[in-house]
Parts: C-alpha cells; sequence; structure tokens
C-alpha cells in the first residue's frame, strides 16, 4: 500500500492535521525514479518523504500512526488499544482518516476511523475506487468523493460503514475480509527509541542483515573498527564479530542485538540499525514482489551531514517502484540534496497542536533556496528559545 493522504484528529498531538503524499505534476529530471503508481504513470505520489522539524513536533508520532494503520489494514491487530492510548483529549472523539493506493489491484481507497470517549469499539467507514489508465489523482479522488457523499456501492465502487444495518462485529468482518483481499504490503519501521517494528510475511527466509552492509557501515561511522565476521558461539549460534584495532571484540547476534553495548559510542550503536535497515531494504529490493513502508527515525543523528545524505541516497535508490521511505533528521544540510522540493516535509507545533508544512505548496517551482528559507523560519518551524534566551 501506497500512503496517498492523512487526516488526523486528537491522536497525539495532531489537531486537524492534513497531509497530501501525492504531488500535482511531474518534476523534470527527477531524481527519484518511478515516483507514481506501478502501471498507472499519471497517478503522482511521492516515494520518499523527509520529515524534519523541532523537538516534539510530531515526526515520531506519524511514523507510529503509519505503523498502526498497516498494522490494522494488513494484520488486523491490536487496533482498539493502540489508537486509545494515544487520543489526547480523552474526553473528546478522535479520528485518523487514511487514503493509500495498492498497486497490485489499482484501486484508491479511504478508510476513516473515529474514536469515542470510553468506547472499545472503532466507527469505520471504508469507500475504494479503480484507477484508470490515464486517471490523475485528482480525477480519481473526485470519484472516491462522490462514492463518500452517496454512501452507496455500485459495481464500480465499494462503501462500507460501521453504521449499516449489520450487526457491528459482522461489518467489521466485513471491512477486514475486503482489507485482506486488497491490501497486501510489508514494512520495517525503526524508531529513535530503538523499537522496532516489522512485517516480514513476504520476506525470504535469509538473515535480516548482510554481513557486506553491515562491515561497510560500521567501517564508515567508525574507523577503529578493523573487521566484521560471521561468528558461532559454543551453543552453534550465528551472530557476528566486530574487531577493533585495539583487539576489542564485539559480539552481535542475526538481529543486531549487542552482547556488550557500552563498548560501542551511540553513532555506532545506531550504525548498526541502520545497517539492519539497509540490509532489508536492499533485499526487498532483489527478491521482493510487494510494495513495502519504509520508517528510518533519528538514527543518524550523530553522523556528519555528509554520511547521512550518502546513506539516504543509497536507500533511495535500492528502493522498490512501489514502496515509500519516510525519514527524520534534524540536520538541516539534508535539504542540499538533489531531490524534489515535494520530498521535504516540515512538522511544526501551534502552541500545543502540531501541524504539516508541505513547502511544494508555497513555491511553485523546484527552489534550491529552500535551507535558506529554512534557516530564516519562513515556515515557522525553528524552535522557539525564547525562554532560554532570557536565562541568559
Amino acid at each position: 500500500m501506497l500512503f496517498t493522504h492523512l487526516y488526523i484528529d486528537n491522536l497525539f498531538s495532531f489537531k486537524h492535521a492534513s497531509f497530501d503524499l501525492t504531488y500535482v505534476r511531474p518534476v523534470q529530471s527527477n531524481t527519484i525514479p518511478h515516483e507514481y503508481l506501478a502501471g498507472r504513470p499519471k497517478f503522482y505520489v511521492r516515494k520518499v518523504c523527509i520529515l524534519s522539524g523541532a523537538n516534539a513536533s510530531g515526526k515520531t508520532s506519524l511514523g507510529t500512526l503509519l505503523n498502526f494503520v498497516q498494522n490494522f489494514v494488513v494484520l488486523q491487530e491490536k487496533a482498539v488499544a493502540n489508537f486509545h492510548e494515544h487520543i489526547y483529549h480523552k474526553d473528546k472523539p478522535a479520528q485518523l482518516v487514511v487514503e493509500f493506493a495498492t498497486p497490485k489491484s489499482h484501486y484508491l481507497h479511504r478508510l476513516q476511523l473515529d474514536f469515542l470517549p470510553k468506547q472499545n469499539t472503532i466507527g469505520f467507514a471504508y469507500a475504494q475506487v479503480a484507477i484508470g489508465d490515464n486517471d490523475s489523482v485528482s480525477m480519481v479522488r473526485k470519484r472516491l468523493d462522490k462514492v463518500w457523499q452517496q454512501q452507496t456501492s455500485s459495481k464500480t465502487a465499494l462503501y462500507l460503514t460501521s453504521d449499516s444495518d449489520e450487526k457491528y462485529p459482522v461489518a467489521l468482518s466485513q471491512l477486514f475480509e475486503v482489507l485482506k483481499k486488497e491490501v497486501a504490503c510489508g514494512w520495517l519501521y525503526v524508531f529513535s527509541n530503538n523499537e522496532l517494528s516489522q512485517n516480514l510475511e513476504h520476506t525470504p527466509n535469509t538473515s535480516l542483515i548482510d554481513i557486506n552492509v553491515l562491515k561497510a557501515v560500521l567501517q564508515t561511522f567508525d574507523k577503529s573498527i578493523t573487521d566484521v565476521l560471521a561468528s558461532r558461539d559454543d551453543l552453534g549460534e550465528n551472530g557476528y564479530s566486530i574487531k577493533f584495532g585495539n583487539h576489542d571484540t564485539v559480539l552481535m547476534d542475526l538481529q543486531g542485538k549487542i552482547a556488550n553495548p557500552e563498548r560501542l559510542s551511540k553513532g555506532t550503536y545506531d550504525a548498526i540499525m541502520v545497517a539492519e535497515f539497509i540490509s532489508r531494504v536492499i533485499n526487498d529490493y532483489k527478491d521482493s514482489q510487494l510494495p513495502d513502508t519504509y520508517f528510518l527515525d533519528e538514527k543518524m543523528a550523530f553522523a556528519h551531514s555528509e554520511l547521512e545524505q550518502a546513506i539516504v541516497n543509497l536507500i533511495i535508490e535500492k528502493l522498490q517502484p512501489s514502496s515509500q521511505f519516510f525519514y527524520t533528521t534534524h540536520n538541516y544540510d539534508i535539504l542540499e540534496m538533489n531531490l524534489p522540493i515535494h520530498s521535504y516535509v516540515f512538522l511544526k507545533k501551534d502552541d500545543e497542536y502540531s501541524q504539516f508544512v508541505q513547502p511544494e505548496t508555497l513555491f511553485k517551482k523546484n527552489d534550491r533556496k529552500l535551507l535558506n528559507y529554512v534557516k530564516n523560519d519562513v515556515f515557522n518551524t525553528l524552535p522557539d528559545t525564547t525562554a532560554i534566551d532570557e536565562l541568559l
């Protein structure tokens, strides 16, 4: 599934927040290949989203919500508990509307989830329409809006709701049956607190970490690492041995768990998770036929900006045609990468609420002065340091 639009209200700190993941017109000399729905060359969907913003502006929260959506749509698990836990004002209703496209069936879907205070069920509405060979996003959305307003199914469209005459368990079962038929995808979310979420059902039965990738990444991050070798302990369990110039050794299992993590710097420790992330992207690029969602959250905060850009560029080059990559960072040097302006998204907080700022809606061309606009706080995304300045 490819995310095409989000509307979030009263979940985490989002209030009436909208995020459009499509774009209107093709970019000349686009450095991101296949930035459209496979088989539908005029249906433009962004494959790369670089998310920037001040601390606590909602970057990680966005990734958590995307992950919740995919668990609900694909695995249909823990939906109520996951969402209800993150309602911002507990005494008010919350809502999430997610729009997504499915590359295999060429359908555009809209799923609305409603959460009421002190209720254990989720209200929902769902619609789908076909995407024609030469359809643009706006054309398909007009048809989807019509189905949504009329609240009826037809030969070319489907509409379901929890407000139907069916009992709630039956209506929910019908929704899950449709989603199971329509949506197949994998994902990998690596969060700043080292939590990891992934769907591996379609992934080849290979090690999660490629030793060549691990060695290349670690030796680039830490020049004191002399080698990375495959190892096997006394119990016959496989893993990796990280060798240092002073003859120290750090052992790691196939899933990236470190036996003595205190030996590693924060940057090198995060580099292991980056290596695992890159390995998964490359493995999927080689072997997987299903679309994937990748979310890498603040895992290169301690990396040099040129190293960060090199790794982001590598990930982009290895993305499958029907995959999306979300990356969060505080490093504004990444704005100087040769990417379309619509690849950059900023998050800001107006008082206590998070909002999305999409620069392509403000500038009508691929403006390479984006970094200057950010430094001059044109988007109001820089942190307010007034309280700290008053301590001087």
